[in-house]
């Protein structure tokens, strides 16, 4: 057939051995031999998942026999494809066959293997790298976020005419972006997939497969359909992770308290995003989910605010009794309204775009840190005092799991021992979980020097309003670029920011 091949092998079901996976050969031609010999060369041309897209490497082919493949499975995933081919296409899968497609002796355990294909002129069931981001949980709720879909940071204002945001910041819409490229490989078309972790496909090392993930969701009771008690019909302005731009939110509620849960996305051609990792506190955690505003669009995790609970029903029709901060508290709001506005003015009492104070960093640069840090200091983010990272190593077995992470860093907080003392104190104790020391050194970094804004000493008392990590001033402060970043995709969070 002189067309495109595209075929997705998909691994529904192992044996009760679990680490035995089959063997799969791809061969063209009238007379396919399926002996490629043992030199083999890769072929990302033909299929496989790259490693640093959170595979296990491409697939090789035969250097003599040029028409026979190994494919290379990628937790219970593998693909081939051909731009074109006049010739039959023959598939071997096997568990006794070698990677050289000889029968060998092996001691088959008991239990059906179930591989699902796949074949499709057009692209089918692809991957992509990226993956959902985790806002924050309760013990029953869970905010999680879209990758970045539209990068949008905001136009930079220039001389005469140079002019902050104001405190309320003007949100811009997403259907004016629509013929921008996407910034990921995902589409803006996205469902959410949420099974509990202990009856996940990752804990058998199937994380990109669609038939065991499908087969996983339909067993549990808990799902993006069922618990969904918000999803944002499109993509929305927000400052998540310190990224400006367009991504799309959803909220769950009636999860299992302390309980693992995996996430996945995919959109409406198929293509599954990596998985990620979430775990809901214990119960009695009191504090409340928080959604970026217009005033702090980098603000998405559980807070010390007052419970405002509503009756709200899920896209699946069950109701639940929920509290969802979409909106910042009057109080709260006036002291970061005031403060941004302050803040402002003594910014442009200079030059703003005429006289340059740095070569890399603008005013607006300035402002936006600035913005990030007092939104952090007015809302502190719940944290709880020991890593859920321990339960969340023990069940994925997939995809490695960084084992050097640091605990989070806490402080217990009570009426006598607020964050704040000028501002309203909770009505319960909680941990709050410590902004990162980056979103200080951000700001200090960005803004010009005749504003003071200094940063308190690692070695002196940082540790009592910041988390980082050691007392090089230069390595782990929260942020990527210093090798420690605040949080990753199993879930684990050791500051804020």
């Amino acid at each position: 057939m002189d067309a495109p091949v595209h075929m997705v092998f998909s691994i529904c079901q192992l044996s009760k051995n679990t680490s035995i996976t089959p063997t799969a050969l791809v061969a063209v031609g009238d007379r396919p031999s399926f002996l490629p010999t043992a030199k083999l060369t890769r072929d990302g041309y033909s299929g496989g998942v790259s490693v640093t897209a959170g595979g296990l490497g491409y697939n090789k082919r035969a250097i003599k026999d040029s028409s026979t493949w190994l494919l290379q499975w990628s937790y219970g995933f593998a693909n081939w494809t051909a731009n074109s081919t006049e010739s039959d296409i023959f598939i071997l899968l096997g568990l006794n066959v070698d990677s050289q497609g000889n029968s060998v002796t092996l001691d088959i355990p008991s239990g059906n293997v179930v591989v699902q294909l796949a074949i499709s002129q057009d692209p089918i069931y692809s991957l992509s790298a990226a993956y959902p981001t985790l806002g924050d949980t309760t013990s029953s709720s869970a905010l999680i976020f879209s990758p970045l879909l539209y990068s949008s940071p905001q136009t930079q204002p220039s001389y005469p005419n140079y002019t902050l945001p104001g405190a309320q910041l003007v949100i811009p819409s997403a259907s004016s972006l629509m013929s921008e490229s996407l910034n990921s490989s995902l589409t803006t078309d996205l469902s959410l997939i949420l099974i509990p972790t202990n009856s996940s496909p990752t804990s058998l090392g199937l994380d990109n497969s669609v038939c065991a993930i499908n087969a996983a969701l339909n067993q549990s009771s808990i799902s993006g359909v069922n618990n969904t008690i918000y999803q944002s019909s499109e993509p929305e302005w927000m400052a998540i992770e310190g990224r400006e731009g367009f991504r799309k939110t959803w909220v769950l509620e009636g999860l299992q308290s302390g309980t693992n849960y995996t996430a996945w996305l995919k959109d409406g051609r198929g293509v599954l995003s990596r998985p990620a990792w979430l775990v809901t506190k214990q119960e009695g955690f009191a504090c409340q989910l928080v959604m970026p505003s217009s005033i702090c669009p980098g603000i998405g995790y559980a807070a010390p605010l007052p419970a405002n609970y509503t009756t709200t029903a899920t896209t699946a029709g069950q109701t639940y009794n929920v509290s969802l901060i979409r909106s910042l508290p009057d109080n709260l709001a006036t002291v970061i309204t005031n403060n941004l506005d302050a803040f402002s003015t003594s910014l442009l009492s200079k030059a703003c775009g005429r006289d340059l104070y740095s070569h890399v960093s603008s005013c607006l640069d300035c402002y936006n840190a600035y913005r990030d840090w007092l939104c952090r200091m007015v809302i502190p983010q719940c944290g709880v005092s020991d890593s859920p990272s321990a339960n969340i190593t023990s069940t994925v077995t997939g995809s490695s799991i960084s084992t050097i992470f640091p605990s989070p860093s806490t402080i217990h907080r009570t009426s006598s021992n607020p964050r704040n003392p000028s501002l309203p104190a909770p009505s319960y104790d909680y941990d709050e979980l410590l902004p990162c020391m980056s979103t200080c050194n951000k700001a200090d970094r960005t803004c010009p020097v005749w504003l003071g804004v200094r940063c308190p000493k690692r070695k002196v008392n940082a540790a009592k309003s910041y988390a980082f990590v050691g007392d090089d001033h230069s390595f782990g402060d929260g942020s990527e670029d210093q090798g420690v970043i605040a949080a990753d995709r199993w879930g684990r969070r050791w500051c804020n920011g």
